[in-house]
């Protein structure tokens, strides 16, 4: 799921279950869920926060281990939140109009909200993406 078009990626922040590609400015790229669907948590109350400010939410150590985090979805799937910190009291921020990120008030990633998710059957697309970013189409 590519989430900014411009721009080469730089870094990864890698877990078990997540893989985030990054620029060299720091700015999310991609976000690859490395785990099955059916492994996922459930929540049919699962709601994204409202109205969140726009931001520009910048990775700066992006050559740290990534924690633990939970997946839960909506029971069709196509809302996804990543938590990584267990919480209600965190500042929401939309980085596109179907990413949210959550944020601890001392700036530590907290949960990030995907919406509209879509299968990427045998990561094809996001092969082609990766590619097209290197320059080599």
């Amino acid at each position: 799921m590519p989430l900014f078009p411009e721009g080469k990626f730089f870094s990864y922040l890698d877990s078990p279950q997540l893989s985030f590609d990054i620029d060299s400015q720091g700015r999310l790229l991609s976000i690859q869920v490395l785990v099955e669907r059916k492994s996922w948590q459930t929540r049919g109350n699962l709601k994204s926060p409202a109205a969140p400010e726009s931001a520009d939410i910048r990775f700066i150590d992006f050559r740290d281990q990534m924690p633990e985090a939970r997946i839960e979805s909506t029971s069709d799937g196509k809302l996804m939140h990543i938590v990584f910190i267990d919480g209600r009291d965190f500042k929401a921020y939309c980085l596109t109009d179907k990413l949210k990120v959550e944020v601890t008030y001392d700036s530590h990633l907290a949960g990030i909200w995907i919406a509209d998710i879509e299968d990427d059957r045998a990561a094809q697309g996001l092969t082609a993406w990766r590619k097209q970013m290197k320059g080599e189409e």
